[in-house]
Order: C-alpha cells, then structure tokens, then sequence
C-alpha cells in the first residue's frame, strides 16, 4: 500500500523508481540508482535547475503564513494567505486570513517587508507584493526569514537543503522539483559513464495547494520557464529524451 513518505530520505538514491517497459508493457519495481542501467547511449535526461526558495513567510505584524508562487514578474511577486497554523495542520484546515487589502504594510521580522499591491478579484488569499528591500538586501533577508513550505505528514519539518536538488541554481521554484531530488552525484556520473547526456532547463515549480477548492481548481498559477539554446539543440541532437520534473 502507498502512503507519503515521514521524512526526507538520507538515501536519495535508494528511492523506488516504477519502470514501464513501453515495448512489451510490463512494470520493474527498481531503485533510482538503477536509472542509469535503463538509458542508453545517446539519450538525454533533461533536468530542472530552478532552486527552491524559502517561499513561506510567517508575518509578524499580522496573524498569517504567506507563501511565494515562485519567481517574481519584475518586482512584483504573487503569493497565497493562511490565517493562524502551522505545517502540522493541513493545508484545507487552516482557517482564512484577515482581509489585506491593497496597501496593506506586512513586516517579516526587522528586515524584511511588503506591501500589499493588488487582490485578486475572486479569492483574497491571492495577492501581488512588493517588498521594500533592493536585491542586494532582500535576498539576504527572505533566506533569514523564510523557510520551505511544509507539509502535514511528514514527522519534522523541512530544512532548506531537503528541498534542493544536486543542480539547483536560480531561485525560481516555490515547492521543490521533487522529480529530480533523488539523483544523487553517484547516479548523475553512472549517466555519464553509460553514454548518456544531461542538460537543463529552468522552470519555476508553483505551490500545489492553497487551502481554497476553488482556487486550488486554477492551479498550477502562472509560472516562468526557461529553455537555453544549448538545451534546445541538445534535445535535436538526441536518440530518446527523458523529462526529469
């Protein structure tokens, strides 16, 4: 029987790995560590890079959990508003936010802040911010205050590293490209030892709930992607590509 996972596995690479054999049809109940063994020459693993940011703020002017969408437009960033709770309560648990309107001044901790530029028409806990800080000083200060966004059955929470892949690079990704966390650096260099290539894409991984049914029927939200031209030739050049989320 399946049931989700407790806890972050150490192991990344003794994860199970279901392999359908697209000729004859039949399932392999394999580890990610075989990965390697099931390419070919001339294949390509196409990976995400997009580094999962610490998208869940808890204010401390006001009782809510804010959690990023994922790469800003510009300076302008979407998030979604929970009311009081924590990761232990579910999602579709947590009560609803007080109103923010437009305006609205949100502090996270000394030295981090926002302000509240738009609600979206048909639900309030969709928002758009803009935080006070520059760049140089608000990534600094989002990477203090923040953390990653929690789930309910798991027995701790989540630390910034148990969310990252081995590739990650631009901060983009609200929830983790979970797909690609448990390559490790020895099932990467198998893929290279057996003829197999890997390039990168960038896409910026959304939150998969919102504690609404109706907004949670719109997901995914919006969310940016980028291809590089090395990629694109990389996918022209290859025998087979396998997408890796």
């Amino acid at each position: 029987m399946l049931a989700p996972a407790t806890h972050p596995r150490t192991d990344r690479d003794a994860e199970r790995l279901l392999h359908i054999d697209p000729a004859s049809g039949t399932f392999r109940d394999a580890l990610v560590r075989d990965f390697p063994a099931l390419l070919r020459p001339g294949d390509l693993v196409v990976v995400n890079d997009a580094a999962t940011i610490p998208a869940s703020l808890n204010a401390t002017s006001h009782p809510v959990e804010l959690r990023l969408c994922g790469a800003p437009s510009g300076d302008s960033w979407e998030a979604i508003a929970f009311g009081t709770g924590d990761w232990r309560a579910r999602t579709e648990d947590r009560p609803a936010p007080p109103p923010l309107p437009a305006g609205t001044r949100l502090d996270f901790g000394a030295d981090l802040h926002a302000t509240v530029t738009g609600v979206d028409v048909s639900s309030p806990r969709l928002m758009t911010l803009r935080f006070a800080e520059p760049p140089d000083a608000f990534w600094p200060a989002l990477y203090r205050a923040g953390r990653p966004v929690q789930y309910s059955y798991l027995d701790r929470p989540l630390a910034l590293w148990d969310v990252q892949t081995g590739w990650a690079a631009r901060p983009w990704a609200a929830e983790s490209p979970s797909a690609g966390r448990p390559l490790s650096w020895a099932t990467m260099l198998g893929l290279a030892r057996a003829g197999v290539k890997v390039a990168s894409i960038t896409h910026s991984a959304g939150l998969s709930s919102t504690g609404e049914a109706a907004l949670d029927a719109r997901l995914p939200l919006g969310e940016s992607y980028d291809i590089p031209e090395a990629t694109v030739a990389a996918i022209a050049r290859a025998r087979r590509v396998v997408a890796v989320g």
